[in-house]
């Protein structure tokens, strides 16, 4: 059975100001929808800070792509964007 979790993605708040509506991710994080517990992600490295989003587009899907694939046992039930930093 799959673990049902909530995503935070912790958008970079030092985009030069020349790339006006880029964004890019800073870090994700995933917590356990049941227990509140993190939740290791594997394979998200190629998304933190390599790829720019003109105007967020795509963004969202390619976090969900990327982490369904290398994360099998994990379901995504709902993705939370933050410009500060995510502390738990």
């Amino acid at each position: 059975m799959k673990k049902m979790v909530n995503l935070y993605i912790e958008k970079d708040a030092d985009v030069p100001e020349i790339m006006t509506g880029v964004e890019r991710i800073a870090g994700i994080s995933a917590r356990d929808v049941e227990t509140g517990n993190d939740v290791e992600l594997t394979g998200v490295e190629s998304l933190i800070l390599e790829k720019e989003y003109p105007n967020g587009e795509g963004l969202e899907n390619d976090v969900r792509k990327t982490i369904e694939q290398n994360n099998p046992n994990l379901e995504i039930n709902d993705i939370n964007f933050s410009d500060d930093e995510v502390n738990f």
